[in-house]
């Protein structure tokens, strides 16, 4: 089938069908501008046709714009494609919508544009979230209850069992899930047929009966089964929920952990819970209340709060009566927000009791309804799933209450126990990252440890358990706070320090402790943190921060540096030009200049390793690079040396520097070279960044498809620790006084930093060396920077010169070229600074000879200022700063020439020659 064609407006039959369509659909040329969209396209993102038509419009989030040009991309190589992505509306608000796009093609295989339609799933999607959020609700409410509960499919079928069964009975829901379980006696086969049957029935059953445990004890249960039913009534599953009576003798136990269990469902519930006394006053509100209303417990507790509208107050009163009177309360009403807002609420009552079974107060379960409407049938189906359950629940809590009052009294001398046990359990064993150690303070004895406290310190739980704290410390700190803690200290840390491992290894910790008191003997609760990860992000953190001090202190050696070859490079000029044809002296000029022209290249040497050359980045084929450099190498490094490479296939092309690179790779074989005065093997390696090449040079950033990999190694001596961490800083070197400037691997580092990429060595003394050169690959050719435009040949230089105004705070520089110029027929006027240009220029001034880096205003704003002054500005730029960026900048700002120091004198006669020869 052909591609489609381009949309065509004008078709009456064609413009019907795309204006009638109900989701947004836009028509973009190949160059992305706007050339139709429909009324669906309006009323969805807010924007009209006219402020859209004819132009290219941004409403991508930043997040999405990588991968809305990688769809862009495949949609112009396959055709057509289909990705979910989020859209910005004119009034700000963000979509979350699926995008279809089609290529249009001429008949000739031309693209003529792109067909785009949205779809918005934002009301989809929030759905999906609050059934999943419904549902995990539900999920845990099962998972946080402390009885036993089983859910079996009709035909009794275990379809989920809970923490607390396995915990009770044996079994886990791995080994019971799609099978039946054979947990009941003989004597109570017949009663449990029956309630099974009265419960498929319909009926909710409530059994006293036995079952056995999966080591065979015998359980005197208690338990309630109810059905599951999907939205049409039919029966899915039935749910059973166990209660143990065989140990009565730890009912008080139960009690507690009843009691706690059902304030953690209160904190846990997505529904707004408040506990009110006999008298009214407020006792608990959960967060889901004050998430709901606005007011928090601190604000309430004690007080009655005022959020009853008027018209709801005579039924309010009514359900309040109705529930202290031991009714449980429903009732749809209104309630008022802390903001003023009135929202519908559907509420839910019961009494509390207190331990002599007389009333306490009451608990009141909100729902918020306001946005009941909205609701699909399958969150509605969970809404009511999740109140059967707290209804139950509340029904067993109360009776649970009166069961356990008449116990309490004779349990009150245990309670002090209890809440130490409880708080000691509540703190362990929780999925803590960080070690936690419970120690006997008397005899220094792991009472408890986690499964972080095994990892960390390198001991199996079990050996770790019962033995002793004392071994643990590697230096005197850990000991010494240890003493503190022996020493009863109630607290103590965070403080640093290192433990030791069964292998001998030391690992820096943060330590803190708490002393409690567990039963009737004084404990030690030890929380340690692993620091190493830490230790090792200072260290790389310190290590760039020096590059990148000692990067800056070169750029502005550097800058300077390059003032002074001008002056060397200037008086040369000038010299030369006085000696005339004296072979000798000649000579010792031209070497002058070569030293000057050294000099430069070891300025642009700091100036790369600084970041302040700007690189020509484009798609480059790193086995093209690495092919021609190998056959320069081959027939420059020693023949001692053998060179091997290996070259990854379909290797896709970096976003690089080709002369950059180049030097990278010469720099780096030198450096190899050096290391094997004797002979060895160098190796030169590509390919795909492997995970772990990401993991260690570029953690936290793009996925390793978005990298390519350069490795050059060699055989011959190492390096040492010491050594490995100062290769990369600017003038470090191992080589002898005189045989090396230690800018070379500096230099590598600036480059492939400028480059985005990373670097990192290994080596080991006699080992040899390895470096892992990592540089991101080019996604598309909009990466290749656009070409300088051609400049026009410089017109023949006019019979006579005129007046031309010399600008340079360097007086030897200035004093120079205002000789040399002078020699050569022009008419000089001097300037120091940029103030002093503007108040000395003059019309007749033909050219300026302008430096950028002065003091006061500088030399970009007196150009520009000169710029106002005359309608035909003839300024030859001069500075150290030579990045391609500036240049640019300034050319089309209205600066005729750059000429970047250190620069010879002629080169700057040449280009006033031809600046001024150009027509006005």
């Amino acid at each position: 089938m052909p591609p489609p064609g381009p949309f065509q407006p004008d078709d009456p039959d064609v413009l019907r069908l795309i204006e009638g369509y109900p989701d947004p659909f836009v028509f973009y040329d190949p160059k992305g501008r706007v050339r139709f969209l429909n009324r669906a396209f309006e009323q969805v993102y807010g924007w009209s046709r006219e402020e859209w038509m004819g132009r290219r419009v941004d409403f991508v989030p930043p997040e999405e714009k990588g991968p809305t040009r990688r769809a862009i991309q495949r949609t112009l190589l396959e055709g057509e494609v289909t990705f979910p992505t989020r859209r910005l509306t004119k009034d700000g608000r963000v979509l979350e919508v699926e995008i279809r796009a089609v290529t249009a093609r001429a008949p000739d295989g031309r693209v003529e544009g792109i067909y785009v339609i949205h779809r918005d799933l934002s009301e989809l999607r929030e759905r999906e979230r609050e059934a999943a959020r419904s549902e995990h609700r539900y999920q845990q409410l099962l998972e946080a209850s402390p009885d036993p509960i089983s859910v079996y499919s009709p035909e009794g079928r275990v379809l989920y069992v809970n923490p607390a069964f396995t915990q009770t009975f044996g079994w886990t829901l791995e080994e019971l899930r799609g099978r039946g379980i054979d947990f009941v006696p003989p004597e109570e086969a017949e009663r449990t047929r029956d309630a099974v049957a009265r419960t498929l029935a319909g009926a909710s059953v409530l059994l006293d009966t036995r079952r056995l445990t999966k080591d065979g004890r015998v359980l005197d249960i208690q338990l309630r089964t109810a059905v599951i039913r999907d939205p049409d009534g039919n029966i899915t599953a039935d749910i059973v929920i166990y209660r143990d009576l065989t140990a009565k003798r730890r009912a008080l136990a139960e009690l507690r952990e009843t009691r706690a269990r059902y304030r953690l469902l209160m904190d846990a519930s997505p529904d707004a819970i408040s506990v009110y006394s006999a008298d009214g006053k407020v006792v608990y509100v959960n967060p889901a209340f004050t998430r709901t209303f606005g007011w928090t417990l601190e604000e309430l507790q004690g007080k009655g709060i005022d959020f009853v509208p008027p018209e709801e107050a005579e039924r309010t009163r009514d359900a309040v009566a109705r529930t202290l009177a031991g009714e449980s309360v429903l009732l749809d009403t209104r309630r008022f927000t802390k903001d003023g807002r009135v929202l519908d609420i559907e509420l839910h009552t019961a009494l509390v009791r207190d331990e002599d079974g007389n009333i306490a107060g009451d608990i009141v379960i909100y729902r918020d309804v306001t946005e009941h409407r909205r609701r699909d049938a399958e969150l509605a189906r969970y809404r009511t799933r999740l109140e059967e359950l707290v209804q139950e629940r509340t029904k067993e809590l109360e009776r649970t209450n009166e069961r356990l009052s008449r116990e309490i009294e004779e349990r009150r001398r245990v309670e002090a126990a209890l809440r130490e046990s409880e708080a000691r359990y509540r703190a362990l064993f929780a999925a803590a990252p960080d070690a936690i150690l419970v120690v006997d303070a008397e005899t220094g004895t792991i009472r408890e440890a986690n499964p972080a406290a095994s990892r960390l310190t390198g001991w199996p739980e079990v050996r770790l358990t019962g033995g002793t704290v004392a071994p643990l410390w590697a230096d005197a700190e850990g000991k010494a706070l240890w003493a503190q803690a022996l020493q009863g200290a109630a607290r103590f840390g965070p403080a640093e320090t290192r433990i030791l491992r069964p292998d001998g290894a030391e690992v820096p910790v943060e330590v803190a402790g708490q002393r409690l008191l567990l039963g009737q003997r004084p404990a030690v609760l030890l929380v340690l943190h692993d620091l190493t990860e830490r230790h090792r992000l200072e260290e790389r953190l310190r290590h760039a921060q020096r590059l990148e001090a000692v990067g800056t202190l070169a750029g502005g050696i550097a800058h300077e540096f390059r003032n002074l070859l001008q002056i060397v490079q200037g008086q040369a000029d000038l010299l030369d030009a006085a000696l005339g044809a004296d072979p000798a002296l000649g000579r010792r000029v031209a070497r002058i200049v070569q030293a000057c022209r050294r000099g430069t290249r070891l300025t642009s040497q700091l100036l790369t390793f600084s970041r302040e050359v700007e690189s020509r980045l484009r798609p480059v084929d790193l086995n093209h690079e690495v092919r021609q450099i190998v056959e320069v190498l081959r027939g420059t490094l020693p023949r001692m040396i053998e060179i091997r490479t290996m070259l990854g296939g379909d290797l896709p092309p970096v976003r690089a520097d080709p002369a950059q690179i180049e030097q990278v790779l010469v720099n780096l074989a030198l450096n190899a070279s050096d290391a094997m005065p004797g002979g060895g093997v160098l190796t030169i390696e590509t390919g795909p960044a492997r995970p772990e090449d990401v993991a260690e040079h570029a953690p936290g950033e793009e996925p390793p498809e978005d990298w390519v990999r350069l490795t050059v190694s060699d055989t011959g001596r190492g390096m040492d620790d010491e050594t490995l961490a100062q290769i990369f800083d600017p003038f470090f070197t191992t080589k002898e006084v005189g045989a090396g400037t230690g800018l070379g691997l500096a230099t590598v580092y600036g480059i492939v930093q400028a480059h985005g990429g990373h670097i990192s060595c290994r080596s080991s003394p006699g080992e040899g060396t390895s470096f892992t050169v990592l540089l991101p690959r080019c996604r598309h050719h909009a990466d290749e920077p656009e070409p300088e435009p051609p400049r026009e040949a410089a017109a023949p230089a006019p019979a006579r010169r005129g007046t031309v105004m010399v600008v340079d705070d360097e007086e030897p520089i200035r004093e120079m070229v205002v000789d040399f110029l002078s020699e050569r027929g022009w008419d000089v006027i001097a300037a120091s600074t940029g103030e002093e240009c503007i108040e000395r220029w003059h019309p007749g001034v033909k050219a300026v000879v302008l430096d950028l880096g002065m003091p006061g205003m500088g030399g970009e704003r007196c150009m520009a200022e000169l710029l106002t002054r005359t309608p035909t500005p003839r300024i030859v730029v001069v500075s150290g700063y030579a990045d391609r960026a500036r240049i640019r900048r300034l050319i089309e700002q209205g600066a005729a020439e750059f000429l970047p120091k250190p620069y010879r004198l002629q080169r700057l006669v040449d280009a006033l020659d031809r600046v001024v020869a150009e027509p006005a």
